[in-house]
């Protein structure tokens, strides 16, 4: 089982598509040929567009502020007839994960999205789940954490996994360190992986490229190859203020 996804923080668009970086992302993505997309930031009627341009075979996620259509949606979408939804679902990182809320000295509130998708050819399913951690709080992102590896230890006991997303969290940070060698099963940063004598940041940072760095991420459990990870630039480092990451990996 071979496949190919994308993890882009599009930047929250407020203004809709009267902008024409929105357009442009929009096409950027048409033409993208990805299976699945992991999106951050995304505004309802950006969203919209997306699925009315985009071949999806299916959307997972909701508005953050109420569950619904309010604030940034965290969504999966899946590209590829290919796979199928077996299960899906969403959290808000907190002590009351079913219900909108902003906890832990986060900044805003912070929601996660998973599915188990089957592969029709193969049979075979995996979990991806899709992140954008707080910017500020270090505490959220930590008690986030065991809520996420709380999930995968549920939902892939048996299965491959993939977490991919904005974790708002450096490589060089002791919890990056932890994830990677936590107690169910270890996690590969696929990038380092794929890159391993390379430097390079998804946020672009501020002020021409100040503080910039690798926060964007797709760490593998053991099961999967990595055969491409890359960080894209050019014409895209206009659209947002984070680069997009790709993974292309095959179990």
């Amino acid at each position: 089982m071979r496949l190919r996804l994308l993890s882009f923080n599009v930047q929250n668009r407020e203004n809709g598509l009267n902008d024409r970086r929105t357009e442009s992302l929009i096409r950027w993505l048409a033409e993208s040929g990805y299976d699945v997309l992991l999106l951050q930031e995304v505004t309802d009627t950006v969203l919209n567009a997306l699925e009315a341009r985009l071949p999806l075979t299916d959307r997972i996620g909701v508005g953050r502020d109420d569950g619904k259509r309010a604030g940034e949606y965290v969504p999966i979408l899946v590209l590829n007839s290919r796979f199928q939804v077996a299960e899906s679902g969403w959290f808000w990182l907190g002590p009351t994960p079913h219900i909108p809320s902003r906890a832990w000295f986060a900044l805003c509130p912070r929601l996660c999205t998973w599915a188990v998708l089957r592969d029709g050819d193969s049979d075979r399913s995996f979990l991806v789940v899709n992140n954008h951690w707080d910017h500020f709080s270090f505490y959220s992102r930590r008690r986030g954490w065991r809520q996420v590896l709380g999930l995968v230890r549920e939902k892939a006991a048996e299965r491959p996994f993939i977490l991919g997303g904005d974790f708002n969290l450096s490589p060089r940070r002791p919890l990056f360190r932890s994830m990677l060698k936590n107690s169910f099963r270890p996690l590969r940063d696929a990038w380092h992986e794929a890159n391993p004598d390379s430097r390079d940041a998804t946020w672009r940072g501020i002020c021409g490229g100040f503080l910039q760095a690798r926060v964007d991420h797709f760490l593998v459990s053991p099961e999967w190859q990595v055969l491409r990870c890359a960080i894209l630039r050019g014409s895209i480092e206009s659209l947002s203020d984070h680069r997009p990451i790709t993974l292309e990996a095959e179990v």
